[in-house]
């Protein structure tokens, strides 16, 4: 949704009639990097009908925290491996 001097009243309402009834601009049309679970997410919590809301903020952030993108996901199994590769080496020490 985007405003400019033609499309605001001075007491704002045109805003206020906007925010309720349209949806916002999917945010992947300004910003390609967003994942599709991120925007999913930020758009639930948007939503008009506060029963198709998030329940809670750790419900948002739960949803938020799952929309990593494909190249963090690589990188925290790549340090996961390490790491169990690091604890079989140190047990073999220690037996």
């Amino acid at each position: 949704m985007k405003y400019s001097a033609t499309t605001v009243n001075r007491d704002g309402t045109n805003i206020v009639a906007r925010v309720l009834t349209e949806k916002p601009a999917l945010i992947s049309t300004t910003r390609d990097t967003v994942s599709p679970a991120v925007e999913d997410a930020v758009f639930t919590a948007l939503a008009k009908l506060p029963a198709d809301r998030f329940a809670s903020a750790a419900e948002f952030a739960v949803a938020l925290s799952s929309g990593t993108t494909r190249a963090s996901s690589l990188r925290s199994e790549e340090q996961s491996a390490e790491q169990s590769a690091a604890r079989q080496d140190w047990r073999q020490w220690v037996a």
